[in-house]
């Protein structure tokens, strides 16, 4: 009961949080589909049809992300690289469901203000998220991201994020809050959570652009004064994080 009132109080969150990625010229509803199959043939145009033998999206993984989780401190630099796949969305219960992917190798380092770098810690990581869909109440999309493997056996099982899905004229965006574990200059990690904004975009009807904006925040306070998962957002930790990753052309 706990989870269930706990997994309620993060999708309102993420639902309020989404208004602060909207300009006020836009309109959640605008070109909306209204049923589930609805829903799956404007996935099925951006991620591909689930078909025999199946064809994913699939990213090469060559990013360096800065961060400097704490004002004055040295920058924090995550190399990745590897692959990561997108399966075909496909209808499951109420929901349409499809899974992310990812094998990488992760070096962190300490970056000094005149650009030199110490190596913290060497990462071999693999995870299989999945993102479920749902038409929660009319014309308003929710989305939860459920850790469905992870090298961290601790992970597994753990909603990571959990929001609301703006349908776009040529893709599709996530508007999220979740919880990470975050990079400190010392090599240890510290609990955070986050809002990020995850847009799918198809490029000439070949590829799949996925363009990534996160900020990451101390927990908030309850009125009982109790830490909840949520972002304080007068506190924000570090500096914004944005990348995009391009997929191979599609066949």
């Amino acid at each position: 009961m706990k989870r269930l009132l706990y997994a309620k109080k993060l999708l309102l969150c993420a639902a309020i949080v989404a208004s602060c990625f909207l300009c006020p010229c836009q309109s959640l509803f605008a070109e909306m589909p209204e049923t589930l199959a609805e829903a799956q043939e404007r996935l099925n145009q951006i991620l591909g049809k689930a078909q025999n033998p199946a064809r994913m999206v699939r990213f090469n993984i060559d990013d360096e992300i800065k961060t400097q989780p704490t004002s004055g401190d040295e920058t924090v630099v995550v190399v990745d690289k590897g692959a990561e796949f997108n399966t075909n969305p496909i209808i499951q219960g109420e929901s349409i469901v499809f899974y992310s992917n990812e094998v990488l190798e992760r070096d962190v380092f300490n970056e000094s203000p005149d650009g030199k770098r110490k190596l913290t810690r060497k990462v071999e990581r693999t995870y299989s998220l999945k993102n479920r869909i749902t038409l929660y109440a009319p014309k308003l999309w929710l989305v939860e991201q459920q850790i469905i493997s992870h090298s961290l056996p601790k992970c597994v099982g753990m909603t990571a994020a959990a929001g609301t899905v703006k349908w776009l004229d040529n893709g599709f965006e996530f508007h999220l809050t979740g919880t990470d574990s975050g990079y400190q200059p010392d090599g240890s990690t510290k609990p955070e959570v986050y809002t990020c904004l995850q847009k799918y975009l198809l490029e000439d009807n070949k590829k799949v652009r996925v363009e990534v904006v996160m900020q990451k925040y101390e927990t908030a306070k309850s009125p009982e004064n109790l830490d909840v998962l949520v972002p304080d957002f007068s506190k924000p930790t570090g500096k914004q994080i944005k990348y995009q990753r391009v997929s191979e052309p599609r066949n």
